[in-house]
């Protein structure tokens, strides 16, 4: 895929519209720094063209020469020249020394003193250590260009703090706090985000084609993209060691949780397989040399930190899921097979329940099965537990509290959910005797059920009345059923996705305006018959229509998540936050008077306005402000309607005097509140 592909590098005017001077006026980066990244390209390269080139950088040479001469290396003897230097650290050391002593130097050091460059370059480096150490690993072909990589992979953060119109350290309170991710926040606030700029920079330096792929891929999918395996490798390299590095606590800032895993980085790497101890050992060994050359502390936990990162790299698992679930149609799906008239049943429901009683009862019918149960895999605690149970008549209940922890001793389980294929457990070993006796049983079939290609837990099927033999050939038969329980089962769940959907508006992720008024006149009912009192605030974005004209409806569409986000994150739990249409918003706020709403919607307006001067070098002209009207329940008010009706008249009385404040409407009166201290 070509790199000027828009889906990998933002165009020269998207940049334009972020930097406080347009690309064509900023410095160029080092020469000898993109000099540096292209001499592994070349196999001619000689000690010679290395110590030449970091010779033509006196300051640069000098400092080279100080680490390797730190304790970072503990040679016996001082080395006084920089080809002494590559003869004995090698090339590849001396020119990694190199490339972190200039990226330090002429770049990080000088950035201004709002941004916590040590932090920053803590975490640069705790990822370019994983990356090499994973590149080893899983036989990357250049782990050289892999530590590179990940020592580049946040460049993007540094351009924004020192040529953005709004500073990186100026939009870290926002970050720190919002509900979307990191660099999903970064996009709606300055309208781009720091992977997509230091991509674009990278391709702008001609830095090598994996280095700059690897920079724009560390926080997006790229499934799609056409790309060498060696690309789509050290794109996951760079995601999964950027991922490990927050987890240890070696993040660029402080953030409430790691950032996402993209399901692509468990599809290129099999993290069990990774020797993650060794990983991290090599990172601290780097970390704690490099220390005292760059003057920060660094976490040291060896004792705890391999289990902390098996569990975090589960928990990542399941964030992939979350965060980058697909949306899909079920119409598109593959036809329900005619295998058996049976194989219809599952598809006959959308509740979960149903679809498995369903499914349960045609296997049993078919196979004459005493009991059915569904197991399900929790991968976080490795734990098998029965959640549903189908028994035929005389059978006996499943026990109640059945639960089994996973370990090597339960080879046929995991077999059967790490390959997906049925297995009959027969108790060959200590563990699975204990299973049957659990379950009162001498063996037990198991049919793997599997959601998005991975198991997701497994059917159990046993005779404890008849004492049948479980013939594996039937459970073939049964894992084809199986998969349309499974495929039942994810329609029942995009079905319930879809119906609360239906409640969202799609845009900003907070209720619309069909479910804010059933909300409203729910509570409207409540306050009418005295179990509480209620209070409503509509919001209008000032002047909305010209951040359209002005700068595109993408932008206007960042305009409004952001209000969105903020309102969410102002309100209490019990509240209620909607888009009631276009750039107007509501807040239902239960349990609150008229004057409580009056001072929880000044304090709100005056959140909007603090963001707007935040972002007011993006908005050139255009300062981000609402006006709101708030109106509260009055006894003979007739309807949730009227006190819409009322809040609307104090917003537009709010526009009207000016913009950016609040009106109030009590007992027939547009009110103006007091100023507070």
């Amino acid at each position: 895929m070509p790199l000027h592909d828009a889906a990998l590098i933002p165009d020269t005017a998207s940049v334009n519209a972020v930097l406080a001077r347009e690309v064509d006026h900023l410095p160029s980066v080092s020469v000898v720094l993109a000099r540096l990244l292209q001499l592994t390209r070349d196999d001619a390269t000689s000690i010679d063209d290395l110590v030449k080139l970091v010779e033509t950088d006196p300051a640069m040479g000098a400092a080279v020469l100080r680490r390797a001469n730190s304790a970072a290396y503990g040679l016996r003897y001082k080395i006084a020249t920089l080809k002494q230097a590559v003869v004995v650290l090698g090339f590849t050391n001396v020119r990694s020394i190199a490339l972190e002593v200039l990226l330090y130097e002429r770049l990080i050091r000088r950035v201004n003193s709002d941004f916590d460059y040590l932090s920053y370059w803590r975490h640069s480096l705790a990822v370019a250590y994983l990356c090499r150490a994973m590149a080893r690993q899983l036989g990357y072909p250049d782990a050289d260009i892999a530590h590179s990589a990940g020592l580049l992979h946040d460049i993007g953060k540094i351009i924004m703090q020192v040529y953005g119109r709004i500073s990186y350290s100026a939009i870290l309170p926002q970050l720190q706090e919002n509900a979307c991710s990191a660099h999903e926040a970064e996009r709606r606030l300055v309208g781009i985000g720091h992977d997509a700029l230091g991509a674009y920079f990278c391709k702008r330096w001609e830095f090598p084609r994996p280095i700059t792929l690897a920079v724009s891929l560390h926080h997006q999918r790229f499934a799609s993209l056409t790309l060498e395996s060696h690309e789509r490798l050290l794109a996951a390299i760079v995601a999964l060691a950027n991922f490990m590095a927050w987890t240890q606590g070696l993040g660029s800032f402080k953030a409430p949780q790691p950032p996402a895993l993209q399901p692509e980085v468990y599809e290129s790497i099999d993290t069990g397989k990774l020797d993650l101890n060794e990983m991290l050992r090599a990172m601290d060994s780097e970390l704690q040399a490099t220390a005292v050359f760059y003057n920060f502390r660094f976490p040291s936990l060896p004792a705890v930190r391999e289990t902390l990162l098996r569990t975090n790299l589960d928990l990542g698992r399941l964030n992939a899921d979350y965060v980058y679930l697909e949306r899909q149609n079920p119409r598109n799906n593959a036809a329900v097979s005619h295998i058996k008239e049976n194989l219809v049943l599952p598809h006959q429901s959308l509740v979960p329940e149903e679809i498995i009683e369903n499914t349960f009862r045609a296997i049993r019918q078919d196979f004459s099965f005493d009991r059915l149960y569904l197991l399900e895999n929790e991968p976080k605690s490795r734990h098998l537990k029965p959640v549903y149970a189908h028994c035929a008549e005389g059978a006996a209940p499943l026990p109640a509290g059945l639960e089994w922890e996973l370990n090597p001793f339960f080879e046929p389980i995991l077999e059967s959910l790490r390959h997906r294929v049925p297995v009959v457990v027969a108790g060959a070993t200590p563990q699975e005797e204990k299973l049957l006796r659990d379950l009162g049983v001498d063996e037990l079939g198991l049919v793997p059920v599997t959601r998005n290609g991975q198991s997701a837990g497994l059917i159990g099927m046993d005779n404890c009345r008849s004492k049948q033999p479980v013939q594996l050939a039937n459970l073939s038969v049964v894992s084809i059923i199986a998969s349309e329980m499974a495929l039942a089962l994810e329609h029942a769940r995009l079905f319930e996705s879809y119906r609360k959907r239906a409640l969202f508006d799609p845009l900003t992720q907070v209720y619309n305006r069909g479910a804010m008024e059933d909300t409203l006149n729910a509570l409207f009912e409540q306050a009418k018959r005295g179990e509480r009192t209620l209070a409503i605030a509509m919001v209008d974005i000032d002047f909305f229509k010209k951040f359209n004209d002005a700068f595109g409806h993408l932008v206007g569409d960042d305009v409004l998540k952001m209000v969105a986000g903020l309102m969410q994150k102002t309100c209490r739990p019990t509240d209620h936050v909607g888009r009631f249409g276009g750039e107007e918003f509501i807040f239902i706020l239960p349990d609150t008077s008229f004057v409580a709403a009056l001072h929880f919607a000044e304090r709100f307006r005056l959140r909007v306005e603090q963001l707007g001067q935040l972002l007011e070098k993006r908005f050139a002209g255009r300062p981000l402000t609402v006006s709101m009207g708030v109106a509260a329940y009055e006894t003979g008010c007739p309807g949730g309607k009227t006190l819409i009706s009322r809040a609307d008249q104090a917003l537009y009385a709010a526009k009207d005097s000016g913009r950016n404040c609040i009106r109030g409407y009590c007992k027939g009166q547009l009110v103006e509140p007091k100023p507070t201290v």
